[in-house]
């Protein structure tokens, strides 16, 4: 089940209260935009899959973000659980410094885990998510 909504692309927009837009641009390789509510725009692609236990993508626009991100799934007696790893690293000063000022990383994962807990109309705990921050 876990695998299935976070796999469908296009209909994250119907849970994801961060994100206004999805298009695919290509379908192989696998290419997708995503536009947030700020309009901002990331450009992602698929770089590795193993289906239903690992996708790995990586941001591909803006080009000044070199970016992956690792979803893993653990299938588990009474559920999943779920790692989502990211690397990130902002080539240019000035984007270094702002990200540093106006983008929460952690909060962007805290509320992409809860609108997933929502969308599996699984009950939210805080408490069971675990971050390191470098």
């Amino acid at each position: 089940m876990v695998w299935k909504q976070i796999r469908d692309i296009v209909g994250q927009k119907k849970w994801r209260s961060d994100i206004t837009e999805i298009a695919i641009l290509s379908v192989e390789p696998e290419i997708w935009k995503e536009t947030n509510s700020n309009g901002y725009e990331t450009v992602f692609q698929t770089i590795e899959i193993s289906e239903p236990v690992k996708w790995v993508i990586q941001v591909k626009e803006p080009s000044y973000i070199q970016a992956t991100w690792k979803g893993i799934l653990i299938p588990k007696d009474k559920g999943t659980t779920v790692i989502f790893e990211e690397s990130i690293e902002i080539n240019s000063f000035p984007y270094r410094i702002l990200s540093y000022l106006f983008f929460d990383l952690e909060k962007l994962m805290f509320t992409y885990l809860k609108d997933l807990s929502n969308a599996l109309e699984e009950p939210w705990d805080e408490r069971k998510v675990k971050t390191t921050m470098e």
